[in-house]
């Protein structure tokens, strides 16, 4: 029994001649070829991931040690960054656009408010669990 080929797809490169015929839309070949198209994309969506989880992971440690060592704080840090973490994303980039404006800041603003109840209380809870 022979195979049977589900999907024949042909990619051709924009204002160029080549082209790569790819079975079950799968083109090695043309990954390669643009891969040049893909870096910088690639590097800013790594940035946009790993800088604002950093700075978030900052802020919410320092949080969480002072609400370990004044415990009535952690209500309203839950509270505040819950608020935050609340907001959707759309909603907190037109808002941060007028204090921020176009760029990377708005992104890094509303990415790292949202870290910070995630991390918050996981760090708060690590702290309790400690044995003192």
């Amino acid at each position: 029994m022979s195979p049977v080929v589900l999907a024949q797809l042909k990619i051709e490169e924009p204002g160029g001649s080549g082209s790569c015929v790819a079975d079950n839309g799968f083109c090695p070949e043309w990954i390669a070829d643009n891969l040049d198209r893909y870096w910088t994309p690639l590097l800013e969506h790594v940035f946009l991931t790993i800088v604002p989880v950093a700075i978030g992971f900052v802020i919410a440690l320092a949080l969480a040690v002072l609400a370990h060592r004044r415990r009535w704080l952690t209500g309203p840090i839950v509270t505040i960054t819950g608020i935050f973490f609340a907001i959707p994303s759309v909603a907190a980039f037109f808002l941060l656009q007028p204090l921020t404006g176009l760029g990377y800041t708005t992104a890094m603003v509303a990415l790292v408010s949202y870290t910070l109840l995630i991390i918050f209380r996981n760090i708060t809870n690590g702290l309790r669990n400690v044995p003192a």
